[in-house]
């Protein structure tokens, strides 16, 4: 078939020829932008670990199931648990009298720190 439309005897291409293959040009277009979007919507496994950590927060120490390398009392009569894991990432549960987690706070370079599937590295 050449640009014209027309087929190598000189006739014209059916028009529904034509549709199926803008149909079909239309449904790659919309996958790849299916695709696009999905990836854009993908937080950095950074931010997953903010996150999870956050919601720690306001939570007994004693809900969490891991046990810290070290506890610390801090100047503010406060304690920080410190966990880390098997990617060098270290952080800190700033723990109240009340066994509540009041914050967190990073021990180590916070780009160690990920959560979540690290496809494409960190």
């Amino acid at each position: 078939m050449d640009t014209s439309g027309r087929n190598r005897k000189g006739g014209v291409v059916e028009a529904n020829h034509l549709k199926t293959m803008g149909a079909a040009l239309m449904a790659r277009v919309a996958v790849a932008l299916i695709a696009l979007l999905a990836v854009s919507a993908c937080r950095p496994n950074q931010d997953n670990f903010r996150s999870s950590m956050d919601f720690a927060i306001d939570r007994s120490i004693k809900a969490y199931t891991s046990l810290p390398h070290e506890v610390k009392l801090r100047q503010d009569g406060m304690h920080d648990y410190i966990f880390s894991d098997q990617s060098g990432c270290s952080w800190a549960f700033v723990v109240n009298a009340d066994q509540t987690i009041v914050s967190w706070h990073y021990v180590s370079d916070r780009k160690l720190c990920v959560r979540g599937l690290n496809w494409g590295g960190r």
